[in-house]
């Protein structure tokens, strides 16, 4: 009996700046990672998660005791879909992962305060998130000129 082979492979770089005698602290994670499948037909594809590139920014700063803020900034290439054949909503096994969801990014901001009551902390966080998310074309999409909002 024959089956499908595959392999991924990636590195990543992670770099922080912890709490010092600065209020300021952060994070930069840089990604780069493959992975693809043979199938029975013989053909090589990338699978479902081949994303390639990912890169996340974060910081904060200790702004008091009580009020914190941080942001977090998110790049990273689309992931492969199947799209549909063009005027029908068939798709054809030749076309399998053969096209990409477009870039995207996102901004996440948060300021949190903690309220101390009878000895714990309460911490009450505001959160924008999302913000700059970018309308790309991709997989919920009936042609490639459609666009869909695509999540992280």
């Amino acid at each position: 009996m024959h089956t499908g082979t595959g392999f991924a492979e990636g590195i990543d770089l992670y770099i922080e700046k912890r709490l010092s005698e600065t209020p300021f602290y952060g994070r930069l994670t840089l990604s780069y990672g493959e992975s693809m499948f043979k199938a029975l037909d013989g053909v090589s594809r990338p699978s479902n998660n081949d994303q390639r590139w990912k890169l996340n920014i974060g910081c904060g700063y200790i702004i008091n005791d009580r009020w914190e803020a941080t942001s977090t900034f998110r790049f990273y290439t689309g992931i492969p879909y199947t799209p549909y054949t063009e005027g029908t909503f068939n798709r054809l096994v030749s076309d399998y992962n053969s096209a990409r969801v477009g870039v995207n990014h996102s901004l996440d901001l948060r300021v949190a305060a903690s309220i101390w009551i009878f000895r714990t902390s309460i911490t009450v966080k505001r959160s924008n998130r999302r913000a700059g998310t970018r309308q790309t074309a991709g997989p919920n999409s009936r042609h490639p000129s459609a666009s869909c909002r695509r999540w992280a």
